[in-house]
């Protein structure tokens, strides 16, 4: 029996590295040149060029009033779901509280309102008439 092999583990491209990397792709290199130049496996490069100019998440609307919202999924915590506003490509997600035990069909329309304190969380509007 041989002995095993330790497996090599890379570190994370150094912030030069990455500067570098979107720099050179900016001015039109190709991926392929950009990998033989760097030493490096295309996916990387392509995932750090990603990373390093992906598109910035657009803050959630947080009007005084109550929003239309979709579900998008349940969260393991029965007290929480995750909420969309808009388009679901455009990636503006935020947490709702609801009631537990209550099954939550994605795609569903809600209309939810902010919950004072804290931007990111929202609750379901319902009007007891």
């Amino acid at each position: 029996m041989g002995r095993k092999r330790k497996r090599r583990v890379s570190k994370p491209a150094s912030r030069e590295v990455r500067e570098r990397i979107v720099t050179l792709r900016d001015a039109g290199m190709s991926w392929g040149k950009l990998s033989a130049e760097l030493d490096m496996p295309t996916s990387t490069i392509l995932g750090i060029y990603q990373r390093e100019t992906g598109p910035a998440v657009e803050s959630v609307p947080s009007p005084a009033g109550r929003v239309e919202a979709r579900i998008l999924k349940t969260f393991p915590n029965p007290r929480l779901i995750c909420i969309y506003f808009g388009e679901r490509k455009e990636g503006r997600f935020a947490k709702c509280v609801v009631k537990p035990r209550v099954n939550w069909v994605s795609n569903a329309k809600l209309m939810v309102m902010p919950v004072e304190g804290d931007d990111e969380l929202w609750r379901i509007e319902r009007d007891f008439a």
